[in-house]
């Protein structure tokens, strides 16, 4: 339960940490017919949330994109959601380099140290490619659509300010709840 905790608080971790980079992308109109349906952005593998980096439907109709600016920002989207998958899988890599080298019979950990400067290395170019991208479409938006878009980003970083305060208040509890458990599983030894 601990590690799928884990495993979720980092995957949205991740998932904000990308958010706050610039903006997230377009969400498919389940509406448009065959003849003015508009590309749809493909899904990539292990996506843990259907509407995972997409804006929703009433900002992006406040944004009223223009033709060129939609193609940016499907660019952008599959751009976000190529890097997600890029991390997830820089980290499942990560995690079997460090098992190989735990079960080796002499471990080094300059070589656990030197992979991770790899992977951080790969993983920030990526994030610099992604925001380029992020940062060809927020060229393109007017001074409204900014504003409007702007305005969306400020309400989802009070809300992620707000959800962070409960899981550390949640944690909080758990940590003196554990801590409590302990003292009680061993009682402090009565001084002669």
């Amino acid at each position: 339960m601990v590690k799928l905790f884990r495993l979720s608080h980092l995957c949205i971790a991740i998932g904000l940490s990308a958010f706050s980079f610039c903006v997230v992308a377009q969400q498919a109109n389940p509406a448009t017919t065959k003849a003015t349906a508009e590309p749809v952005t493909p899904k990539l593998p292990y996506q843990p949330f259907e509407n995972m980096f997409e804006l929703p439907a009433g900002v992006l109709q406040a944004l009223a994109l223009e033709t060129k600016q939609k193609e940016l920002l499907d660019k952008a989207h599959i751009a976000r959601r190529q890097l997600w998958s890029a991390m997830r899988k820089a980290r499942q890599d990560e995690y079997a380099a460090l098992t190989k080298a735990l079960d080796k019979d002499v471990f080094d950990p300059k070589e656990v140290i030197s992979l991770r400067k790899k992977i951080r290395a790969a993983a920030d170019k990526r994030m610099d490619d992604v925001q380029g991208v992020w940062m060809d479409f927020w060229e393109t938006l007017n001074p409204g659509q900014r504003k409007t878009l702007v305005a969306y980003m400020k309400q989802q970083h009070v809300q992620n300010a707000n959800l962070s305060k409960v899981r550390a208040a949640k944690d909080a509890e758990e940590r003196a709840a554990r801590a409590a458990q302990e003292k009680a599983a061993n009682p402090p030894a009565m001084a002669k």
